[in-house]
């Protein structure tokens, strides 16, 4: 209680220094026809100041902790102040302090017995405050950490160590399962869930002892070695029944753009794990391990009357994955953003690319494969490479395309999920790779 009114004591006493203070700054950039952005910089930097001068006059009322020479336990023991008085360095955002703290034990070198300021005031098990890692972490997951240091110097006035942002940002991490895990459960759940997964490539940085890259690389070389990281999305919604055309008409902005009716995702949680040797389970394994235990926690793990849809693209090792994580009951889609780029592949095998023919041969193919007719696109693709007798680059095209349709036939009844409402896009997915991978891991200096 003592502490407190001496603080409150203090707060008084300083209150007309910083206001005499301000109105100098405002006066003298009215007499010196300061730009305002000269104003906003001066009343900034008092800002900082009286902010350390604040934290500092802290420190200085909650003292050391000294309690005498000797200090007596209940138990009949007595302890010494020792003469070394160690440390304890705090750095927040008004800059770094080394806090002095008196310790007590029976004998210089033993285990410290009483350190009557260990837990006064409250500070972090770690140096830094909570305050700063927050800011720094916020820009150090959008750009590199020299750039997040760079930004934290100019708004703070000091420079934060990039050696130490990238060692911080690990511990944080280290909390994401359990943050996670203890959120709240949303109020509203929609009528269905969507669980969906893919895989970005990682540049890896080359090591040290690695030869230096080529001057001309041969065919079949590749500029760099990637690591697929396995991006996993859940999100809640209501079903969006649709009709083929509709989705054919929106593709090709033959109507205005979504209805801002229409039922939006919800409760957006995601996921992503890079295969690691020396994390057994890192990957695919640990992502869609993190999706299930995502649907127990929210109570959609078990059989429900609602749905759960599991879109992805093609690949067999994800989709072997998929099946051995989710449920049985578990709606397979395959995404239609996987199935159009390989309908313009086989169009400019025939029409010219760029062309209204080429546009026109795309509606048609992706029409009837919404309805449900994709085995039928699949047939014709092969049967009218046979006449024009294609060889060669574009027969290797259509055979890659209808074979990739066949090996996903099952996962192709749009009918069936526009009538029930389904998504059968990934846009969920697509803006987490983007921000997770390209964004964080593909720029300069990550």
């Amino acid at each position: 209680m003592k502490i407190l009114q001496e603080t409150a004591v203090l707060a008084m006493e300083k209150r007309a220094s910083v206001s005499a203070d301000l109105k100098d700054t405002v006066v003298r950039a009215v007499r010196e026809k300061q730009p305002m952005h000269e104003l906003e910089k001066a009343v900034g930097a008092q800002r900082l100041r009286r902010g350390r001068e604040a934290m500092t006059q802290l420190f200085a009322l909650w003292g050391n902790g000294d309690m005498g020479e000797t200090v007596a336990w209940p138990d009949g023991r007595c302890c010494r102040r020792l003469a070394k008085e160690p440390t304890r360095r705090y750095v927040s955002s008004f800059g770094a302090f080394v806090l002095p703290r008196v310790v007590y034990g029976s004998r210089a070198g033993q285990a410290r017995a009483c350190v009557p300021l260990a837990n006064r005031p409250p500070l972090p098990e770690r140096v830094f405050s909570y305050l700063l890692p927050d800011g720094a972490q916020s820009l150090g997951v959008a750009q590199a950490f020299g750039q997040a240091s760079t930004a934290v110097q100019r708004m703070l006035g000091w420079q934060q160590s990039v050696d130490r942002l990238g060692p911080l940002n690990q511990e944080m991490a280290k909390e994401a399962t359990n943050f996670m895990g203890n959120r709240p459960q949303p109020e509203t759940a929609g009528e269905g869930v969507v669980a969906s997964a893919d895989q970005q490539g990682i540049v890896r940085r080359r090591s040290a002892d690695a030869p230096p890259p080529k001057a001309q690389r041969t065919q079949g070389d590749k500029a760099s070695q990637k690591r697929r990281a396995t991006v996993a999305t859940v999100c809640r919604g209501d079903r969006d029944r649709r009709t083929p055309e509709a989705v054919v008409a929106a593709w090709f902005r033959d109507a205005p753009g979504p209805s801002r009716d229409r039922p939006q995702p919800q409760h957006q949680e995601v996921w992503a794990s890079l295969p690691r040797a020396a994390v057994p389970g890192s990957g695919s394994d640990r992502a869609l391990a993190w999706t299930i235990g995502d649907l127990y926690l929210r109570g959609r793990g078990k059989a429900t009357d609602k749905p759960l849809v599991c879109l992805s693209d093609g690949q067999e090792a994800l989709g072997e994955a998929c099946a051995q994580w989710l449920p049985e009951r578990t709606v397979g889609l395959l995404a239609v953003l996987q199935v159009t780029p390989r309908l313009w592949r086989a169009a400019h095998v025939f029409p010219k690319e760029g062309s209204r023919p080429a546009e026109d041969f795309v509606r048609d193919r992706l029409l009837r494969v919404l309805r449900g007719e994709a085995a039928g696109v699949i047939g014709g693709l092969r049967e009218r490479a046979t006449p024009r007798r294609v060889r060669g680059v574009t027969k290797t095209t259509i055979t890659t395309v209808t074979g990739y349709l066949q090996a996903n036939l099952e996962r192709l009844r749009y009918d069936d999920y526009l009538a029930a409402g389904y998504p059968i896009a990934t846009g969920v997915l697509e803006g987490a790779c983007r921000h997770l991978v390209k964004d964080r891991r593909e720029r300069a200096g990550r």
